[in-house]
């Protein structure tokens, strides 16, 4: 080969260096830049996290106090509302006690009908009164 000839390839080689260090280097800043955004982010994302966290547990004190045994006493006389002694709570065991609602309309219609046949007629008389 030439002299010449490995000047040329030297040249372009040292050419292609630089340029392939340039390109380097422009994407080192731009992986730098992408990083210190998604650190930012990620500080933005802690901050609010422990914000949300400081505004839960207020939330959960307020409902703490709300349903605190004392203040639903209170509540429950200014309601006016009795404790029941002797409280019966519907179950889903056959009880002679309790109906179904099947049957309670049933009967409720039967005598809906009986009080219509033994009701007399009476007429409306309308008034116009000014």
């Amino acid at each position: 080969m030439s002299a010449q000839k490995l000047k040329l390839i030297s040249s372009l080689s040292i050419q292609v260096l630089i340029g392939a260090i340039i390109v380097s280097l422009l994407a080192a800043i731009l992986l730098y830049n992408q990083m210190i955004k998604t650190r930012d982010l990620a500080r933005g994302a802690v901050d609010q996290t422990e914000q949300l966290r400081l505004e839960n547990a207020e939330l959960k004190n307020q409902l703490y106090t709300v349903l605190d045994s004392q203040n639903l006493l209170a509540v429950a006389d200014r309601l006016g509302l009795v404790k029941d002694a002797d409280p019966r709570y519907m179950s889903l065991e056959r009880d002679e006690q309790f109906i179904d609602i099947a049957t309670a309309l049933e009967a409720a219609r039967s005598a809906e009908a009986a009080l219509i046949e033994k009701t007399p007629p009476v007429k409306l008389i309308a008034v116009y009164a000014r």
